[in-house]
């Protein structure tokens, strides 16, 4: 008997012994990663900076980040990291370790499925180790993964609470759901449904009623009481709630949402393809056995519950359901991989050596996929390098504590907050991530200031101006639910005018003048002035409510000269491509655009009318003038005089708002007292030269990459 015990101990702690290692390695490789950079990635991890300034410090950049985030990640876990190790190591660790640690609560859950440490340590591992956890560390989720390892330790009480019907386990399960609800929002809701689903279950099944309920009812009341310290967090999201709750946008974008998620869930076939199916074979053989009752339970509900979170979830969370679908999926593949070992050592040495050979191409091609995952996504996320450092550390020496600085770039701003500890708005970014109507409404302020220096939309489309100075004069932008794409737009310079002795174009005009924005019967129109000693050009953007269209008019008066050719260029955006022309008239050209976004869509640019009395319309793949797919159309009035009306229109664009909407940046700037501009010229060259050439922007600082401007006045 002793011998017996003493097998049983010495295997138990060498399964332990090699889920640490397998731990080590896993952390070590992630952390190996993150150490070729000498930052961390992503704009999240900045953020959790931001949040631990605001319980910490006595002058937080922004002291309301606390109601918005609970503490227990901040100050259990970020806090002694950056206190032990310098700031970019920290992050570094953090970002490594908690989604390492989630393989013990679900090491101790594979081990109430069986007894096969083999089948428990593959499982385990593959589960630690999959391309989606190793995504996370790109875009810095380690509060999401601390969620998911309280949750899971939660959900390993609870099994045994159910199992052996001790209070002790119901207390630990309930103090685990405090931590996961003091930890990450998201993660405690989708606990809660899960919860909600096991009660749902057991009030079905009277047999299961008696075993489970006061077990389920214990944890809830512990967990309840020992969360309210986290209540606060809670009601304010309730408060200022935003972009929570499918509506009907999201289901006029179901279909490619569903495209996209089911593309994420299979974007490392045929290896997920795989798992996912040997998922399925492990449901069959879960439901066929009488055994695992507890583990049934468990596992149905987590399955269930995603259906709910995806009601709950705007459509740029929806991305999110697969952290948690992983949960179900690798148990169940833990019931399959039992059957294996079982099956493994009962046949053939010829068999046998078949299985094993397909079980080790199925782990090597899953720890491949992940580990190419890993390296592609902490390159792909990388926010900062030395000239970005440079900045930051340029800013927390030489900006004002108190100063407001908008930073246009996606993640630059979370990085001058949570590093540099000044205020920062930052665009442009979808603002369907915001679930906090004052970080929507300032996303959305960052949005409209970096997209232009005047900026209008009419629920199909946005019209970005970047006049004076800009690429786009227009640009004309389709509406998404949260974003937009940009599509075709037209650009002062490639718009010219010849005479019989010498040439002009619009950038170029002496004079520019704003003359007025007007709202008369239905339609916005924006009127533009260019002037020359020899004449003027009035540019007037037209944008009707309602309707996936927009005019732009030139009307030009040349007294001292007749106009021998104008040329008025429609440009293709460089995100595009053009897929085909699918209508030719004398009078528009029709292309088919597949955006960047991956969307095709069909716009329309047409002629409506001139004065002149001939014309003719080209286009061209590359333009020797803009490089770029380009409409042009070219007007011979041989007088002073021209007026020509164009129109884009954008087929299938669908209507998001009804209301039409002006916005000016200048205005914008003084109302969020906005006193510097941080411009990332690597991501936009056309905004460079936006602010790079406005009186209204003084240069203080400029790299390589990045360019700081003053707000004058």
């Amino acid at each position: 008997m002793l011998s017996i015990l003493a097998c049983a101990d010495l295997r138990k702690a060498r399964s332990w012994f090699t889920l640490l290692v397998l731990m080590a390695l896993i952390f070590s490789i992630r952390l190996m990663i993150l150490n070729r950079y000498e930052a961390p990635p992503s704009g999240d991890l900045p953020g959790d900076l931001a949040v631990l300034d605001a319980y910490i410090s006595s002058d937080p950049v922004h002291p309301e980040y606390k109601f918005q985030r609970p503490p227990v990640p901040f100050l259990l876990v970020l806090f002694p990291l950056i206190k032990m190790f310098p700031i970019f190591l920290a992050l570094k660790i953090y970002d490594a370790l908690l989604p390492t640690l989630v393989a013990l609560p679900f090491f101790l859950i594979c081990k109430e499925i069986t007894r096969s440490d083999k089948a428990v340590l593959i499982s385990t591992a593959l589960f630690t180790f999959t391309a989606e956890y190793n995504e996370i560390i790109g875009w810095g989720g380690a509060r999401d993964m601390l969620g998911i390892f309280f949750m899971l330790f939660s959900l390993y009480y609870l099994i045994k609470a159910f199992e052996y019907k001790r209070k002790l386990y119901a207390v630990m399960s309930g103090i685990f759901l405090s931590l996961t609800v003091g930890t990450h929002q998201l993660t405690a809701v989708y606990y809660a449904f899960v919860l909600m689903t096991i009660l749902g279950i057991i009030m079905l099944i009277k047999k299961l009623r008696t075993k489970y309920l006061s077990s389920l009812l214990s944890l809830t009341i512990i967990g309840a009481i020992l969360s309210l310290p986290y209540s606060y967090v809670y009601l304010y999201m309730l408060q200022n709630r935003i972009n929570v709750g499918l509506n009907i946008y999201d289901f006029q974008e179901y279909a490619y949402v569903s495209v996209n998620l089911l593309n994420v869930l299979l974007r490392d076939t045929p290896t997920y393809t795989i798992i996912y199916s040997l998922a399925i074979i492990g449901f069959i053989l879960m439901a066929r056995s009488y055994k695992y009752q507890e583990i049934k339970v468990v596992i149905i509900s987590l399955l269930m519950a995603l259906v709910f979170l995806f009601l709950l979830l705007p459509t740029r969370g929806v991305l999110h359901l697969i952290y948690y679908l992983l949960i179900p999926v690798f148990l169940l593949l833990t019931f399959l991989l039992d059957k294996v070992f079982y099956v493994f050592q009962r046949v053939k040495l010829s068999r046998r050596l078949i299985l094993g050979a397909l079980l080790f191409i199925i782990i090597l091609a899953h720890v491949s996929g992940a580990y190419n995952r890993l390296v592609k996504a902490v390159s792909w996320y990388q926010v900062l390098d030395s000239n970005s450092i440079d900045v930051l550390n340029w800013i927390s020496k030489n900006i004002p504590k108190d100063a407001v600085l908008l930073a246009c770039d996606e993640n630059l701003n979370v990085w001058i907050e949570g590093y540099a500890h000044r205020r920062a708005l930052g665009g442009p970014k979808p603002l369907g991530y915001y679930v906090v109507a004052s970080e929507y409404e300032k996303a959305l302020v960052s949005n409209i200031i970096c997209l232009g220096n005047y900026v209008a939309e009419n629920g199909y489309i946005i019209v970005v101006d970047e006049f004076p100075h800009g690429y786009y004069t227009p640009g004309v932008l389709m509406r998404t639910f949260d974003y937009w794409i940009p599509l075709i737009y037209f650009y002062d310079e490639a718009q010219t005018l010849k005479f019989l002795t010498y040439h002009a174009n619009m950038l170029f005009s002496t004079t520019k003048v704003l003359e007025n924005v007007s709202l008369i019967s239905n339609e916005l129109s924006i009127r533009f002035k260019y002037g020359w000693s020899f004449g003027n050009v009035s540019r007037i953007v037209v944008l009707p409510r309602s309707e996936p269209r927009i005019r732009v008019i030139y009307d030009v008066n040349m007294a001292h000269a007749p106009i021998d050719q104008l040329d008025i260029r429609a440009i293709v955006d460089h995100t595009n491509k053009v897929l085909n022309i699918s209508e030719t008239r004398n009078d528009s050209i029709t292309l088919n655009i597949l955006t960047g976004e991956g969307k095709i869509v069909e716009v329309n640019v047409s002629l409506i009318s001139t004065s002149s009395p001939s014309y003719n319309i080209t286009y061209d793949l590359q333009n020797p003038l803009t490089k770029l797919p380009t409409i042009t159309f070219t007007f011979k009035p041989k007088t002073h005089q021209v007026n020509v009306v164009i129109e884009v229109f954008v087929k299938l664009a669908r209507c998001y708002d009804d209301k039409l909407n002006f916005w000016d940046s200048n205005e914008l700037l003084k109302m969020y007292r906005i006193e510097y501009v941080v411009v990332d010229k690597k991501a936009s060259y056309s905004r460079y030269v936006r602010f790079m050439h406005s009186p209204a922007f003084a240069p203080i600082y400029e790299n390589q990459r990045i360019l700081i401007l003053k707000v004058s006045g």
